[in-house]
């Protein structure tokens, strides 16, 4: 989950992406704006953006989804869908 990474956990998922692997990030995203920002803001701490950084990351839902009825769910799944298109088209 993507909310819950600290400062010390970023540099660690940049040795990781450095390394060669990508990096499964729970977001929360109210919107596909609101997700882009923070994917992109998050990849920007690591150190990479645009189409660099979308292609070391998969977006998954945060750690509740579980928890959610199936229409939202639904949902949040193509809202995560949508955020990962637009971080592609990002230069």
């Amino acid at each position: 989950d993507m909310a819950l990474v600290g400062a010390a956990a970023v540099e660690a998922v940049g040795h990781h992406i450095d390394a060669g692997r990508r990096v499964f990030l729970g977001v929360e995203a109210a919107s596909v704006t609101a997700g882009v920002a923070a994917v992109t803001r998050f990849g920007r701490a690591v150190g990479y953006a645009g189409h660099e950084w979308a292609g070391h990351v998969v977006l998954t839902p945060p750690c509740d989804l579980l928890d959610m009825p199936m229409a939202q769910a639904c949902a949040t799944m193509e809202r995560l869908a949508a955020v990962a298109a637009a971080l592609t088209q990002e230069g």
